[in-house]
């Protein structure tokens, strides 16, 4: 059995122009792993996902997925290995929730051929997991955030990447579905070893579900590691100058960040 890591990202730069948007980013990702990637706005979180994934390409450094170099794949190849849940995703047309999520099986698809029964099947399970199954025939577009987001989610899953990537998939989302949906991805990794990279703003959600993160500041990786590890009064106030408190959580011993107002 292979100890490679499953997502190897080596001394990264990626610009937009003459702008330099990330700098000299490394770190890997096991498999199973679920790793957290935050940082104040502007700090280049959404690119390295998308350079992650091998669609925007970098300056320097490599990138390499199940030791390939992520652009060596086709585009199709890449999207059998990785899949992104979105803020949000709204479309112009009036498909069917079940059209949504069956568009995860595309890459899946020979070639000339439609969807199967397997696809459909795989795409009814995908939904009944993520608690979407009744939203079927619904209309896409007419659909809440909440219920969007689901979509996307059971999307994903329909997908079956080696990797999943959420970009501020659950900001906009009330605490009550921000919490189902991670007891969910946790469970898909418990289960089926699912590999999850997450884009977030709430530390104390990351702190709760996610095994490593990654700090951001103006492109620059200030710190990663494991939660407990990194997760620290002084990480924080470098990243996002603000002094907290880091304690553990009264039932999960994980630790959690109190923020003290009146000290900027």
């Amino acid at each position: 059995m292979s100890l490679r890591p499953l997502l190897e990202i080596r001394n990264l730069d990626v610009t937009y122009g003459d702008r330099r948007i990330l700098q000299d980013i490394s770190f890997e990702v096991n498999r199973g792993e679920m790793v957290g990637i935050l940082g104040p706005n502007g700090s280049g979180k959404t690119t390295l996902v998308l350079s992650a994934m091998g669609l925007l390409p970098p300056r320097y450094g490599s990138i390499i997925i199940n030791g390939r170099p992520v652009m060596h794949y086709s585009d199709r190849e890449r999207a059998r290995l990785s899949a992104l849940v979105p803020q949000n995703a709204g479309s112009p047309f009036p498909f069917p929730v079940m059209e949504v999520v069956l568009m995860g099986r595309y890459p899946h698809l020979k070639p000339w051929s439609g969807y199967t029964r397997k696809d459909r099947q795989l795409a009814g399970d995908a939904m009944i997991k993520v608690g979407i199954d009744h939203l079927a025939m619904r209309p896409f577009r007419e659909l809440s955030g909440g219920e969007s987001q689901g979509v996307l989610l059971a999307r994903s899953f329909a997908q079956a990447p080696d990797i999943l990537f959420l970009d501020e998939a659950t900001s906009a989302l009330d605490i009550r579905r921000k919490i189902q949906i991670f007891d969910l991805l946790a469970r898909e990794n418990r289960e089926l070893g699912q590999t999850v990279i997450a884009v977030l703003h709430d530390i104390n959600l990351a702190a709760l579900y996610l095994d490593r993160l990654i700090f951001l500041k103006d492109g620059i990786q200030v710190a990663q590691g494991k939660t407990e590890e990194v997760l620290t009064p002084e990480v924080l106030k470098e990243v996002f100058d603000a002094d907290v408190l880091v304690e553990k959580h009264p039932v999960l011993g994980r630790p959690q960040v109190v923020f003290l107002p009146g000290q900027g």
